[in-house]
């Protein structure tokens, strides 16, 4: 299941999940879902983003100002990481 995030939604990391730095990734412990997600440099640019409520669409262009590429590609990008964190229950999101 892959949750529904547009430009317009409010994105925050979920309160108190263990995590650790491991060579550069980060690891984030998910006790909803069971599972760990670990995340390399990029991914965890966009994690330390969401420390506090985000809209999406200016996480974006955060996130496109930081990194070179395709300005389409790493908003599409973005997006659909945003999704796989909601649906390992390591993000909230809001309508925007």
């Amino acid at each position: 299941m892959t949750s529904k995030i547009s430009e317009d939604s409010i994105v925050v990391q979920k309160k108190d999940l263990p995590n650790t730095a491991v060579d550069g990734d980060l690891v984030i412990i998910s006790y909803e879902s069971n599972n760990y997600v670990g995340l390399n440099p990029v991914a965890r640019k966009i994690w330390e983003e969401i420390e506090k409520p985000r809209k999406v669409e200016e996480l974006c262009v955060d996130i496109v100002n930081s990194f070179e590429g395709d300005s389409i590609e790493i908003r599409n990008d973005v997006i659909a990481f945003l999704g796989q964190l909601a649906d390992e229950s390591l993000i909230d999101v809001s309508k925007g």
